[in-house]
């Protein structure tokens, strides 16, 4: 070949000269091939054109043409006219396809076809997406060789690689994307990755171990389980943005960005065969779309549903950041959940790095570098990779507190103000659903023993096997055992109180130099306004 230009016309145009030339001689059958050189119509016997290494040159003007003389007909043009009937586009789908063995825009899987599409994103990174293509509009894009060059594969699979990636596996089309970055091996020189380190310091805090094993599982393992990781802070320049866009630049197509109607919309095209989803000043209001985002974060399997297309299953290896400025209330969080990392994040302190991006895309391929050198992970200390105590923070504390029931949170307070009441006394708090709800919520309709026996156990309060003769709320003033039933039994270390003696807490002033102003004044606040609360 004498030219191996990536431009399909120019590649058309120096290597297909004599084929061209055939091609139009094939189809107008007034021309023909005088002296090796030249064309003529058979009637004129004239040269009207010269065959040069450009094409044709017009030497006659002639009507046939809608050149004039001295204008010169590339092989590529003539391509188009004479093969593909003034169709460009299909014109170069074939010279790429079919001639210079690139690999087409379009594909086939399964019955249904789709067009490799490029659209920027807000980091204006190229990202390709697959956008279903009818057949009608193949034929009119590709004329009556639509069909030349377009892979078939029986379905659709989700394989992470970064290392050794793979576009096809077996028969399947592959939905994740090649990584774009090569790893410079670390020599130990940390300047290579300030800007990294300093934002991984930021970020992650006295977490920064848990947050260098957590993008060592990005990079090396993609295939790996992680918690939902929440960047929070009700302050604005705080890195969650940067951090965010960090990644983006690391993983570009295999992460996306979406929003919390997203995670409940029933097409989940957008994030099924992603790696990272990055949910935004994110605020989980609906009771649906927070029970799927929990489910989404421990799935293996997800049902990728694109519109006009069947529902195809698919592995899901989607790992799930949030960003939120709500710090107590972005999220609902059990007592005993364990899949969220939730990171407080502060204010940048000192001079601002206003080409920090700029900076951490340059550092990219010397982080990977790091993470490579970084000691092998651990995979057996829990599913998620991080344990429940590497990840426990105050933060993650705060949200599960604030997302207690009202009940749970006035039952806590009672059984809190109950121990400081009788101090030594009190060893343990005795009771069954009907003490309770007649000795405190009797005028209350809302307080359900159904929600009472929900409530504890979301407390984490057992009830016996069998009945026990106990002594009642009501009774502890005069001590004595007057139920029997299958009670329930609330200890000091239940609520937190396990580190103290009852002489301890005897006092309000203890009560608040040990568990803080702020429980202490919630406390207060409470007992103040009894008349006010719903029961």
């Amino acid at each position: 070949m004498k030219n191996k230009s990536n431009n399909c016309a120019d590649y058309f145009n120096a290597n297909y000269l004599h084929q061209s030339v055939k091609l139009l001689i094939d189809s107008e059958k007034d021309f023909q091939i005088v002296d090796g050189s030249y064309l003529e119509f058979k009637s004129s016997q004239k040269h009207d054109c010269k065959i040069i290494d450009q094409g044709l040159e017009i030497i006659e003007e002639i009507d046939y043409f809608d050149y004039r003389k001295g204008d010169i007909i590339s092989p590529f043009e003539i391509l188009i006219r004479y093969q593909f009937s003034g169709n460009i586009t299909a014109a170069i789908n074939y010279i790429e396809v079919v001639l210079m063995k690139k690999e087409s825009n379009y594909v086939r899987v399964g019955t249904d076809f789709f067009k490799k599409i490029i659209v920027k994103d807000r980091m204006k990174i190229p990202r390709q997406q697959l956008k279903v293509w009818k057949e009608s509009a193949l034929r009119l894009d590709l004329g009556k060789e639509w069909h030349v060059g377009i892979p078939k594969y029986d379905n659709f699979v989700v394989v992470p690689n970064n290392k050794n990636y793979k576009a096809a596996i077996g028969n399947s089309y592959n939905l994740y994307k090649p990584f774009s970055h090569q790893a410079i091996e670390y020599d130990g020189d940390e300047s290579k990755i300030k800007w990294s380190m300093h934002l991984m310091n930021h970020i992650f805090g006295e977490k920064l171990k848990q947050g260098l094993i957590y993008m060592q599982v990005l990079y090396l393992h993609p295939d790996r389980m992680l918690p939902i990781v929440a960047l929070i802070s009700q302050k604005r320049s705080t890195g969650k943005t940067t951090f965010l866009n960090w990644l983006n630049a690391i993983f570009a197509e295999n992460m996306v960005f979406i929003s919390p109607q997203d995670i409940g919309s029933s097409f989940n095209e957008i994030y099924a065969s992603a790696n990272i989803i990055a949910i935004e000043e994110s605020k989980f209001d609906g009771t649906q779309s927070l029970e799927k985002l929990k489910q989404l974060s421990t799935s293996k399997y997800i049902s990728e549903n694109r519109k006009h297309v069947s529902a195809a299953k698919l592995e899901f290896y989607g790992k799930i950041i949030i960003t939120s400025n709500n710090e107590r209330k972005f999220v609902a969080i059990d007592k005993e959940e364990i899949r969220y990392f939730v990171l407080k994040i502060d204010e940048i302190k000192g001079q601002a790095n206003h080409n920090i991006e700029e900076d951490l895309v340059k550092e990219i391929p010397h982080f990977l570098g790091y993470l490579e050198s970084l000691p092998p992970i651990d995979f057996t200390k829990s599913r998620m990779i991080l344990s429940p105590e590497e990840i426990e923070s105050e933060a993650l504390q705060k949200v599960k507190d604030e997302s207690k029931s009202w009940l749970y949170v006035e039952l806590e307070e009672r059984f809190k103000e109950l121990f400081m009441q009788y101090g030594a006394e009190l060893d343990v708090i005795e009771f069954c659903l009907g003490d309770i709800s007649d000795y405190w919520f009797r005028n209350n309709s809302k307080v359900s023993l159904k929600f009472l026996r929900e409530t504890l156990d979301e407390m984490g309060i057992e009830r016996a096997d069998s009945k026990q003769r106990y002594m009642r709320i009501q009774d502890i003033e005069r001590k004595t055992k007057e139920g029997n039933a299958l009670k329930y039994t609330v200890t000091r270390e239940l609520l937190g109180m396990n580190d103290l003696s009852p002489d301890e807490i005897k006092t309000q002033q203890d009560f608040k130099e040990i568990f803080g102003e702020e429980e202490f004044e919630m406390i207060k606040l409470n007992n103040e306004k009894k008349s006010n609360l719903p029961y």
